[in-house]
Parts: C-alpha cells; structure tokens; sequence
C-alpha cells in the first residue's frame, strides 16, 4: 500500500519514539590511545597543567548505565528503522513492557508501507539525573536531544511520508529502569525543541 503522508496517530508516534543513531558525548572513558605517564630523571615539585589526567565521569556506575541503556535504545531503533530485515529483538532487548509494544507496533507499521528511514540522526545527551527508588523498582531519568534535521522517512518510492514544515529537534526525558543486572529503557515524555 503506498502512503504519502503519515496519520496524525502515527506521526504522534513518531515524535514519540524518535529515530537517531546516539553519539554519547557527555561521558568518556581513557582509551589505549590516552598517553600512559612516563617516570623523569628528575622529579618535579609540582604537577604540571599539561600532565593533569583525563577528565572522568562524575557519574555513579547506575547513572552510567542508564545512559548506556538509553544509547543501546536509540542504536537499536535506528537500526531497525533504517532496514525492514533488521531484528526487532534488539530494540525489545532495549525497552520494557508496554513501551516495547508501542514502539513495535510504530515499526511494524513502517514496514508494512515500505516506509524506511534515510539519513542520519544525532542525539545530544543533557545530563542524567539521580538515581530514584519507588515501589520496588529503581530508575534514572536521562536527558536527550534529537536532531532529525539529516534523515526523512521515505516510501519504497523514495517520496517522504512525512510533513516538510515537521519540527525537527526532540528533548526526551527517558525513563530508564532497571531490570535484573541490566537497564532498559520504559518510555517518557518528550516535547519539541528549538535546537539541540
């Protein structure tokens, strides 16, 4: 069936689910390449600014791995957008309960209308709150931001499905929860942004 424009109820979904590839940006860790200190014939009395060590993260082992859970979420629905084969499983690996139905659902869609997504996204990460226990289950908000301004979803004849006037900068405030010895990621709100 072709399409030429996507149903209010599906474009909501769409700004609800997102559909960028993540750069994670705010943490680091040192890589092999980060230069090892070298031992001097004579040592200095102080430490001097260039030898100062690589910036480390300020965030709990938890914080880190809501963030890492959100990054895996936004690569997985990327993936899965951008190629009618990829496995879904990858996303439900990635999200919890009713949230992995609704984002099935949004995909299953696009796949039956030979909708893809062309392009590439971006996500900027604003910051990871604490971490909260409520009712049995602990959780991390994580701050982001989506550039969609690269990509477009397109028909099996290449024309989008989508509106041109769209807004194309998200802020998400992801509900990241944790499951077992991993995190995933149960939705949140999102709201239309001027950049990101």
């Amino acid at each position: 069936m072709m399409i030429t424009r996507l149903a209010p109820a599906a474009l909501a979904a769409l700004l609800l689910l997102g559909a960028c590839t993540p750069e994670p940006t705010e943490t680091q860790s040192p890589t092999a390449s980060t230069p090892a200190a070298t031992p001097t014939i004579t040592p200095s009395p102080s430490p001097s600014p260039s030898a100062s060590p690589s910036p480390t993260s300020t965030l709990s082992p938890e914080q880190e791995a809501a963030q890492a859970a959100a990054v895996e979420y936004f690569r997985a629905l990327n993936a899965v957008r951008s190629d009618p084969d990829a496995d879904f499983q990858q996303v439900a690996n990635a999200t919890t309960g009713t949230f992995t139905s609704a984002v099935a659902q949004v995909i299953n869609t696009y796949r039956s209308n030979g909708v893809v997504q062309v392009g590439e996204n971006t996500y900027t990460y604003k910051g990871v709150g604490p971490l909260v226990e409520a009712g049995g289950v602990t959780s991390v908000e994580v701050r982001v931001c989506a550039d969609s301004s690269k990509s477009d979803l397109v028909d099996a004849e290449g024309t989008s499905v989508l509106e041109p006037d769209r807004n194309k900068f998200t802020d998400y405030r992801l509900d990241v929860v944790q499951v077992g010895n991993s995190w995933r990621v149960n939705g949140g709100p999102s709201e239309p942004a001027e950049s990101c």
